[in-house]
């Protein structure tokens, strides 16, 4: 089981696409990537959790 605090997986920079491993801005672009891998990290921690009605909105929330 993955632990909270491990970083998500490679990811897309969500301005111009490039391929990122995890890290607070973008190789490429230099853009502000903090809040994206915030919301990956909380998504993760959801999928972790049994499935309630208040998870199942926070995750289409936030996409996931």
């Amino acid at each position: 089981m993955k632990r909270l605090d491990d970083p998500p997986a490679e990811f897309r920079c969500p301005v111009c696409r490039a391929k990122q491993t995890p890290s607070t801005s973008c190789r490429r672009c230099q853009a502000d990537l903090t809040l994206t891998l915030q919301v990956r990290r909380r998504l993760e921690y959801l999928r972790q959790q049994p499935m309630t009605p208040e998870v199942a909105e926070e995750r289409k929330l936030l996409g996931g």
